[in-house]
Parts: structure tokens; C-alpha cells; sequence
């Protein structure tokens, strides 16, 4: 139950859209080796000799030795299978550590015998290539045999910064230093590994790279000649950055450094072009993203690890879904009033964001409840972003951002909000000040000639008569949106108008009942003809429909915050069971129908 708060809390934004929380986690290690697919963590014990290779199974609570010789650098391959080099032989484990093999020795005499430094990458079980530059080292029979080669290009000055191999045979390093020439990424394949062609960014030094889960590689650069921050070529794209991870749904992260010095998590949904910060600043004593603090990778467990303040961190939300944890889930109850008198109500909830150009705005789900219509729920989705204290909202007809507040504005200013095709002029008549709950918010008194959208807008909770130009956008039809009862933010009550009991409202609209269904109000008692169960769900939804047996043929549709289908199918029965064990933790939308529901699966 929402109680209401006696002090308010402001969060970025000037709805409270934006905002930011801890994602982090502390974890219990001096090193981080490696994470693999189950979230299992490797380190090294460093007081003991030889250092041992401890492993965790519990985040990090509690750790094993499970390899206790003196060991060189340590590798997860593509597969599970677990490496240490020693001295010239390479011991790997299949089962987690539990039990080691051993390969044949790694050749002498190629003019690099310095095994023990070697990075290794492993794309399949058999196939194991270890660099330092200008050398390669590898095998491609499980260890049974070994090669060895000088990379011809390479001059002492360069340095190998990554390499890549895939399952196709694919491999590619980064070169990366501070002099010319023969920077960049350069290809070969497996079979060959002595005949490198440059294949994107010449002239550019690439720090560290990565695949995306269609197979581009992502890189970061650290040193470029006329580098523009974003470069892209089929299949590689490159932008400033020391080191660069990427979800299992293609988010792109990295660290970035904001005009005051802070260190933030910064991510990016089209392969690094455009990134946006978390507004929430990373563990850092002080920001050095060049060294050892501000380490950040994506461990196997698509999850992200950091090194800062002296200690290793994880992100609590698995990578897929770190965007949506920035996105507050801001909530709006404004009344409906109909022609025939009947009240019902509008709901608005921010529950994500996204990209539309180059803008990142929120997802304001907007559902109106209709009175004496079937009962059914209308529900859309509306975008807006705020940038210098003006709130945008995107025209859906005209596809562009129209003013929606222009919070900077005083008395005699105007604004114009473009809907659909036509356009409203808005008049700042006052601003005054609305003191409420112990704080001052600035209050525009707006006013336009055909009255559509007159009412006060509060910078920090929206427009009192309708968040929207409902007016202008329902012309014609028979009802009005007549004003904001209440609004949360984080699930605290933070305005209330009205002697409407919110805590009631709340439940209202968010019925949640884990033994039975689960479906929107419709201000009269009664179920709409869509329900969802249990909510939170485990691995199984159940939706129920009225409409099924009649529409047999009807079709679900699963998205998750960002609008992005994840699955799919045929609703043929009135209650209807649906697999949702492939869906991460996370909020979620089904919609049959014209109807859409939210639900959260744990």
C-alpha cells in the first residue's frame, strides 16, 4: 500500500522520469579471472605461493582452491572449457575445475618462449591460440600438436590490444600504440594465421573489441589520428572507449567521463553511435579509466563486473535489462469524466526508454479506461525526453518532437504543441509558486484560445488537468480528461488532489493477486475480457480471455520495455498457458488482441 510521504523526493527530471539507482554489488575477491555461463568466479588467492585457483559458486561469499600449482594467465573459452598455462604446458578443465588434463608442450625454438604471458581465446573445445605481440601461439587438435608464428607486419612498436576468433574460423586482432603505421583490425582465418589484410580502421588504434551477438565486432578506440568518435563499416563499428562490453540483447557499455570528472556507466542501443549515461556515478575514488580502476567487462552470466574503490563490483540486473533499472517507474492517475456523467479513469506509467533518431525518450504507456464501452482498456504508447528544462513529446503523425512544457518560460511567453495535424499556441498567463507537503514548485498558468489545454503545469509532477492534450487529441469523442489525482514515483505517493483514497487507486490499478487473475480495473468491479496469472510469474502466464473461443485464431505478443518482441503465438483457449522460462528477470507487456497487459517475471 502507497502511504503518503510527508517530505517529498525530487529525483532528476523534471517528472521524475529520470533518475538513478544502485546497480552494484559488492563482491568478496582481490582478483577477478574470469566469470563463466552459470556465474561461477575464478580468482587467484595472492597469500599463498604458488597462488591457487580459487573458485566461487555463491557470488563471491565463499571460495575453493581447485588448482594449486604455480600457474601463468588464466581463459574461459566459448564453450565452458577452462585453461591455465604453465609454464609451456596448458592445463584445462571441462568440468568447472573439479579435474584437470594436460596438454603436449607448446614448441621451443619459435623465437617466443614467454608462455606463461600469453592471452588465450578459445572458440571451440579443440582450438586454443595464445598472443603476445608480434607472436601467435596455438593448436588446433586439443593440444595434441602446436604452431607458432611472427607476425610479419608487426614492428616492436605495436602492440596486439585483442583477438577475436569465432566459430567459423574467423580471426582478428586489434593493433593498437601510440605511433604509426599498421594500426587497426586486421583478419585471418584458422588455417592460415600467417597472412593478416587490414579490414577496418586503418590508421586508428583499437584498444579492445568484442562480438555482438549478430557477429559485428564492437571496438573501442584510445588513440585515432581524425578519429570522429563513431566510425562504422559493414560489420565493425569503433567510438572512443578503453574497454567495451555487450549484452546478450546487443546493449553496448562502457565507462565515460562527464564534464565534471565523474565517472558513469554509459550504454548504447545502435552499436556505440549514441550513448547515454546511467546518471549514476561508478565507484571510483578517482576516475582512471586508463587503469587498473575503472576496469569493466560482461562476464559470461551477461552480467557486468567493475573495478573500483579498491574492490570488485557486479551489477545486480543482468545486462539486458540495466536500461530499464534507470528508468523510474513514474505513475499518473488522472480522472475521465464522460458525457453521460460516468468517472473513470487514465493511467500513466513510465516504464522504459528508447531511440527515436538521435534522442533517447522515455516510454509513457497511457491507458484510458472506457465507461459503458465493453469495458475495455485503450492503451498507447507516448515518448518525450526533457533537454534544458524543455519536455518534448513525439508526434506521431508528423513523426517529429513537438514542446510539449517549456519550463524556462515566464509571464507572456509562448509555446506551440503540434498534435496529429494541427497545433495548439500556449500562453504563459503567471507563474506563480504551489507549495504542497513542505516544498515550492514552479506553477505555469497556461491558457490557449480554444481552452484544449488550459490548466497549470508543475514542474516535477506534469499538467494538473491532463499530462497530454487530451482535448485536442479525443476531439470528438465523448469524454474529457478532468484532472490529476495522484502520482507516484518509485512507488512513493508524492502528490495527492483530491479526497480520492490513492492507496486504494493504487491497488485499483495494480490489482495483483498470485492465486487467480490478474486484470485492469475498469472503475466499475468488474474484470476487463484480458487477464494475466500469476503476477510476478515464475517459468508459466496464464492469460485468460473472454474472446478466445470466438477468435480462435487470436495472436499474443510478449515485449519487453524497449518494445522489442520477444515471443509470440495463437491464444486458442479461454485460459491459455504460455512458457515465459526463456525471458530474464524483468517487466514485461502482453497484448492480445487490442488490449495489453503488464507483468513482471522473477
Amino acid at each position: 500500500m502507497k502511504k503518503l510521504l510527508s517530505i517529498f523526493i525530487l529525483c532528476l527530471g523534471c517528472f521524475g522520469i529520470l533518475g538513478a539507482q544502485n546497480i552494484w554489488r559488492p563482491l568478496n575477491l582481490s582478483s577477478l579471472l574470469g566469470v563463466n555461463a552459470q556465474g561461477d568466479m575464478f580468482c587467484t588467492n595472492i597469500d599463498t605461493y604458488p597462488s591457487a585457483l580459487m573458485r566461487s559458486q555463491d557470488d563471491g561469499e565463499t571460495w575453493e582452491p581447485i588448482f594449486t600449482e604455480s600457474f601463468g594467465n588464466f581463459a574461459i573459452g566459448n564453450k565452458g572449457r577452462i585453461f591455465l598455462i604453465c609454464d609451456r604446458i596448458v592445463n584445462y578443465s571441462d568440468d568447472n575445475g573439479d579435474t584437470w588434463q594436460q596438454t603436449a608442450p607448446i614448441n621451443e625454438g619459435s623465437g617466443y618462449n614467454v608462455f606463461n604471458s600469453m592471452e588465450m581465446r578459445s572458440p571451440l573445445n579443440d582450438t586454443l591460440i595464445g598472443y603476445t605481440a608480434p607472436y601467435l601461439t596455438w593448436t588446433l587438435d586439443g593440444g595434441a600438436t602446436w604452431d607458432s608464428t611472427r607476425i610479419a607486419f608487426m614492428e616492436d612498436h605495436l602492440e596486439i590490444s585483442d583477438l577475436l576468433v569465432n566459430e567459423n574460423g574467423d580471426v582478428y586482432i586489434s593493433v593498437w600504440y601510440f605511433i604509426w603505421p599498421n594500426i587497426g583490425i586486421y583478419h585471418s582465418t584458422l588455417s592460415d594465421m600467417r597472412n593478416w589484410e587490414l579490414v577496418a580502421f586503418e590508421d586508428i588504434g583499437v584498444k579492445d573489441m568484442t562480438f555482438d551477438p549478430e557477429g559485428n565486432i564492437v571496438c573501442g578506440v584510445y588513440f585515432g589520428g581524425d578519429f570522429s568518435g563513431f566510425e562504422h563499416v559493414p560489420g565493425f563499428y569503433a567510438f572512443w572507449a578503453n574497454r567495451v562490453g555487450v549484452s546478450d540483447n546487443g546493449i553496448v557499455y562502457k565507462t565515460d567521463i562527464t564534464m565534471n570528472g565523474d565517472a558513469v556507466l554509459a550504454y548504447s542501443l545502435d552499436h556505440g553511435e549514441h550513448f547515454y549515461n546511467t546518471v549514476q556515478n561508478l565507484p571510483l575514488s578517482e576516475p582512471a579509466p586508463g587503469g587498473e580502476d575503472g576496469f569493466l567487462s560482461i562476464g559470461q552470466d551477461n552480467h557486468l563486473y567493475f573495478f573500483g574503490n579498491g574492490q570488485y563490483w557486479k551489477s545486480i540486473p543482468d545486462a539486458n535489462d540495466i536500461p530499464s533499472a534507470f528508468a523510474f517507474p513514474s505513475e499518473w492517475y488522472y480522472e475521465i469524466e464522460w458525457e453521460n456523467g460516468g468517472i473513470t479513469y487514465q493511467h500513466l506509467e513510465c516504464v522504459g526508454d528508447t531511440t527515436i533518431g538521435t534522442k533517447r525518450p522515455k516510454i509513457i504507456v497511457r491507458s484510458n479506461t472506457h465507461y459503458d464501452r465493453d469495458r475495455e482498456t485503450e492503451v498507447t504508447h507516448e515518448y518525450v525526453y526533457e533537454e534544458n528544462n524543455i519536455v518534448y513529446w513525439w508526434n506521431k503523425d508528423s513523426q517529429e518532437f513537438t514542446t510539449l512544457y517549456d519550463l524556462n518560460a515566464e509571464v507572456g511567453d509562448e509555446w506551440e504543441i503540434k498534435v496529429g495535424t494541427e497545433s495548439l499556441t500556449m500562453h504563459v498567463d503567471a507563474v506563480e509558486s504551489l507549495d504542497y507537503e513542505g516544498k515550492t514548485y514552479r506553477m505555469l498558468r497556461m491558457s490557449d484560445a480554444g481552452d484544449l489545454f488550459s490548466g497549470n503545469i508543475v514542474c516535477g509532477i506534469g499538467h494538473q488537468t491532463s499530462f497530454f492534450p487530451e482535448r485536442l487529441m479525443n476531439r470528438g469523442r465523448d469524454f474529457r480528461v478532468e484532472g490529476l489525482r495522484c502520482y507516484w514515483v518509485e512507488d512513493a505517493l508524492l502528490y495527492h488532489n483530491g479526497d480520492d483514497d490513492c492507496d486504494a487507486i493504487y491497488d485499483e490499478l495494480h490489482g495483483v493477486d498470485e492465486n487467480g487473475p490478474s486484470a485492469p480495473s475498469t472503475g466499475s468491479g468488474t474484470t476487463g475480457t484480458l487477464s494475466v496469472y500469476p503476477n510476478p510469474a515464475n517459468n508459466v502466464l496464464f492469460v485468460q480471455t473472454l474472446r478466445a473461443t470466438s477468435l480462435p485464431t487470436q495472436t499474443y505478443r510478449i515485449t519487453n520495455l524497449m518494445g522489442q518482441t520477444l515471443l509470440q503465438g495463437c491464444v486458442t483457449a479461454e485460459t491459455q498457458q504460455i512458457n515465459i522460462e526463456s525471458l530474464p528477470e524483468g517487466i514485461y507487456f502482453i497484448s492480445v488482441g487490442d488490449e495489453t497487459l503488464k507483468f513482471v517475471k522473477r
